[in-house]
């Protein structure tokens, strides 16, 4: 019991009150910032208080596992430090199959299509409008369009006076855009006439726009969030960047196949409302050209 005793402590003495309290600060410094990077939009000091515009409309991340993984970086950048290790910190995502599993256990996570299924058209225009129903609708519609002026605006290197003012101008837009409420869905559409004004080069005039206690929101009314979450799943899938070969997983809102009998090889990309176009009309064009050799077969009088 002693010796229990006496190891314990000279843990606890090895660290030293200083350094756990180092630690800790790290630790809920790592997890602060990993909030901010998660959650929010804007007010990442929180001299304000939050409100619903300051948070993304769209996550892309997991706060579930984000403290437990924080607390592992931690220490082990302590014990890298103390011991000059030679070391790299990596794990593998919560959702890869574990390697102790049967590889042919079916894994009822993932989103399996019927390779059957690749001869329906119809499974082409049903994936069209579900990515449909999560990119192109008023509200997501309206953040695509803020957000590639915000991005052509952050690219340039010098700006003038103007188009910094602009940029900050579409950055409340976007925040306001994305915490809308109304009284009604009409209160709702006229806000986002607005939106459009500012989209289109007018000065935003953000109090008609503020956030007021609404009993319909932007949100509530235009997004789907069971469809987004799968349009967001697939989009991460083929975005990740582990991948050597494209991938084209269902509901991606972008086709992308690779050329590599060129050289240097090529990646083409169209859009999946392109992608399915051209199968819908494709597929049309041959059926008629069948119907059309069947009718010409059988309307072909004797003798000739």
């Amino acid at each position: 019991m002693s010796e229990q005793h006496s190891t314990a402590s000279g843990i606890a003495d090895s660290l030293g009150k200083e350094e756990l309290a180092r630690i800790d600060a790290y630790w809920r410094a790592a997890n602060y910032l990993s909030v901010g990077q998660i959650y929010l939009l804007d007010n990442p000091l929180l001299r304000e208080p939050l409100a619903l515009q300051h948070i993304k409309p769209r996550l892309l991340g997991h706060w579930g596992t984000t403290p437990g993984l924080n607390f592992i970086y931690v220490h082990l950048n302590r014990v890298i430090k103390a011991r000059d290790l030679d070391m790299i910190y990596t794990f593998r995502r919560w959702l890869t199959r574990h390697p102790g599993l049967n590889v042919k256990t079916r894994d009822d996570s993932a989103l399996r299509i019927p390779a059957i299924s690749r001869f329906v058209v119809t499974h082409y225009s049903y994936e069209a409008l579900v990515v449909a129903q999560a990119k192109r609708n008023p509200l997501a519609l309206r953040q695509e369009k803020l957000q590639m002026l915000l991005d052509a605006l952050v690219a340039k290197q010098d700006r003038s006076e103007a188009e910094a003012a602009r940029l900050e101008e579409l950055k409340d837009t976007l925040a306001l855009l994305s915490g809308m409420e109304g009284r009604d869905a009409r209160d709702v559409e006229r806000k986002l006439v607005r939106i459009d004004a500012v989209i289109d080069g007018q000065p935003l005039d953000a109090g008609p726009l503020r956030t007021r206690a609404g009993t319909v929101s932007a949100e509530r009314l235009y997004t789907n969030q069971k469809v987004s979450d799968l349009v967001a799943k697939a989009e991460t899938e083929q975005n990740d960047y582990r991948l050597q070969n494209s991938v084209n997983p269902f509901f991606s809102p972008e086709k992308r196949y690779d050329l590599k009998w060129f050289d240097p090889p090529r990646t083409i990309s169209m859009s999946v409302h392109t992608y399915s176009t051209s199968i819908l009309l494709g597929s049309s064009m041959l059926l008629l050209g069948g119907l059309h050799l069947v009718l010409r077969r059988q309307l072909r009088t004797k003798g000739t």
